[in-house]
């Protein structure tokens, strides 16, 4: 199939095209001007894409872009870039699919297991409300944009995602210094649950569903046994042989990093 990708810079779009172009004919959306045949510039926030984007017909069209939720505190300025460059971005490309003489017949687009809320041990499958806070408003606005494709038979799947785990970057990666010197701990309580994926058990997803037109709607990403941050608190500091004893407490987060501490508390 010939599949283009949005945000393919990032860690799981990175991967994701590496893991794709074996068996499929790959492009990519890229906020610079394009250096070959399988790029293609784009800037949603100037409704500019290149001519070549029409010029081509895809199968499918993968959607990752989206500002880290994780790179600072959820300042009011903050919180409004990580909505935009979803909301933004999403629609802006749907447009385009939708004005394309032969539209492509799937549309994949990332999403999060944070559309739920916080729910503690309550076991949750596709077909659960959407919760409340931040991150759950942020994926139910976020998955809402392209529901207009469906009007056009078009094949829409939101990819409801884990925290991803990966040594190249993300969570994992942030951690493994820490506890690598004995600095680990839990954060607050440690009741919190964690819902996880390995990143190469998450692109085999992404293919899995890309190639199986039978799958529509929401999909969650996510391994099957969810963990308390105690418990990945323990695990990753056994598997690396290093104590974990520190832990910051709940108020101290808060203090750094405002809203993002308390929704994950």
């Amino acid at each position: 199939m010939k599949v283009l990708i949005s945000g393919a810079s990032g860690m799981i779009g990175t991967a994701l095209l590496k893991h794709l172009e074996n068996d499929h004919d790959v492009y990519r959306l890229v906020r610079r001007k394009s250096m070959s045949g399988h790029e293609i510039e784009w800037d949603y926030t100037r409704h500019f894409i290149e001519d070549k984007f029409h010029e081509q017909q895809f199968d499918a069209v993968i959607h990752l872009s989206g500002e880290n939720i994780a790179a600072g505190p959820w300042t009011a300025k903050r919180k409004r870039e990580i909505v935009n460059s979803r909301t933004e971005s999403t629609l802006f490309l749907c447009d385009l699919i939708i004005q394309q003489k032969n539209p492509p017949q799937t549309f994949i687009s990332a999403s999060a297991v944070g559309i739920y809320g916080n729910r503690g041990d309550e076991i949750l499958d596709e077909t659960a409300r959407a919760g409340s806070g931040f991150l759950a408003d942020t994926c139910n606005e976020w998955e809402y944009c392209s529901k207009h494709l469906l009007t056009k038979n078009i094949r829409v799947v939101h990819l409801r995602a884990g925290i991803v785990l990966s040594q190249s970057g993300g969570f994992l990666a942030k951690l493994l210094p820490v506890f690598k010197l004995g600095l680990g701990g839990r954060l607050g309580n440690g009741k919190m649950y964690m819902s996880w994926i390995d990143l190469e058990d998450l692109l085999s997803i992404y293919q899995f569903v890309l190639e199986n037109d039978r799958i529509e709607g929401a999909v969650n990403a996510s391994a099957p046994n969810p963990v308390t941050n105690s418990e990945f608190t323990t695990s990753l500091a056994k598997l690396l042989r290093r104590p974990a004893f520190f832990h910051l407490p709940a108020w101290l987060l808060t203090f750094v990093f405002g809203d993002m501490a308390k929704e994950a508390m």
